[in-house]
């Protein structure tokens, strides 16, 4: 896989680190977090599991050391002139150390990232003596390289909207599935087959779906249980797009929505709308929690939803399905519309786990980058 952006976007990245090392009066930094790295550089691979680094020096010089068989990933999706491997028999640690001292030699103050699920407690105790050893002072840049992401560019931000209408598709796919007599396996293989057609690359985390007494259970993977009739199905997933992602979860009713569950539903849409009226430039997280928890005071259903309609990225869809499906309400009460991207949870997907619980679009997770 190429590089997600030219050369002059992962320039510009590489530049502000460069300027806050010279702030903090910082020689080098050492970055291990694989959505860091990703930023930085572009180096994304599925064998994040094993140890890599991004060196980056205040004078100018940039460098991946991953593991041997890694590097031809690496030099496949960075611009840069220089990447290392280490064989499988050599200490990584040792191999970090001694490449810092060629790329800065002299150096006398190194950051490193002290939260990173990829430098574990051990590993970091040895490199930091291996860097004291040379003469470095060590010091933490977790809050540099955060700040760093947190404003996306408008390329970054055309990648997040491309991977929400891959989202949509697949969460249609997935709702357009979700009828009686079928199974969650099933479902789960038309969410994979709507994220993949519609231009997803591998996943940072695999859908969720879950039905009947599963539905009220988060991060549930798909089983062979068949969907019955009047049952709730939970559908989550995520499609990936230049490693960003764009989050998204719906609930969706294997038959004729009414009664209590049609009042949940009703109820449920005002608070996301409540909550995404603060999803703006001065909103912010509490404003949106507390919209959420009162946006459905006061909100009473119809007695009756039609069937074959779906809410999908906070729109009514009239779905095509005409086996019994659902019906889930809309924004307004009007013809039934697809959004162009699916109700993300969040503004910034910040990046690692499937990051549902994240904004949209940031952390792309081990394997979902920037």
């Amino acid at each position: 896989m190429p590089p997600v952006f030219p050369a002059a976007e992962y320039d510009r990245r590489l530049a502000a680190l460069r300027a806050t090392l010279k702030s903090e009066e910082l020689d080098a930094v050492v970055v291990h977090t694989p959505e860091n790295v990703c930023y930085l550089s572009g180096h994304a691979t599925p064998g994040y599991y094993t140890y890599q680094c991004l060196i980056v020096t205040a004078d100018g010089e940039a460098a991946v050391l991953s593991r041997q068989t890694e590097t031809v990933n690496a030099r496949e999706t960075t611009h840069l002139d220089r990447v290392e491997g280490f064989a499988d028999s050599a200490d990584p640690l040792r191999a970090t150390a001694e490449l810092l001292a060629r790329l800065a030699p002299g150096a006398t103050a190194v950051g490193l990232e002290t939260r990173s699920w990829f430098l574990p407690p051990e590993s970091y105790e040895r490199l930091s003596g291996l860097l004291t050893a040379g003469g470095a002072r060590v010091r933490s840049i977790d809050g540099a390289l955060a700040a760093a992401r947190l404003i996306k560019s408008p390329a970054e931000i055309e990648q997040i909207r491309a991977a929400a209408r891959s989202t949509d598709a697949g969460m249609l796919a997935a709702a357009e599935a979700a009828v009686p007599g079928a199974s969650e396996r099933a479902v789960a293989a038309a969410a994979f087959q709507g994220m993949i057609a519609s231009g997803s690359e591998y996943f940072g985390m695999e859908p969720f779906v879950a039905s009947g007494p599963r539905a009220g259970t988060i991060h549930a993977s798909w089983s062979d249980r068949v969907i019955g009739a009047g049952e709730p199905v939970l559908l989550e997933m995520s499609a990936t797009v230049g490693r960003y992602n764009a989050p998204l979860m719906h609930t969706v009713w294997s038959g004729a929505l009414s009664g209590e569950a049609a009042e949940m539903a009703v109820a449920c849409a005002a608070a996301r709308d409540a909550a995404l009226a603060h999803v703006r430039p001065g909103g912010s997280p509490r404003r949106g929690a507390r919209g959420v928890q009162g946006g459905h005071r006061g909100r009473r259903a119809r007695p009756h939803l039609p069937q074959a309609q779906r809410l999908l990225g906070g729109h009514r869809v009239r779905a095509r399905l005409g086996r019994g499906a659902s019906a889930l309400p809309g924004r307004d009460g009007g013809e039934a519309v697809r959004g162009e991207h699916g109700g993300a949870r969040g503004a910034d997907a910040a990046d690692r786990g499937h990051g549902g619980d994240r904004p949209v679009g940031d952390r792309p997770d081990h394997r979902r980058r920037p």
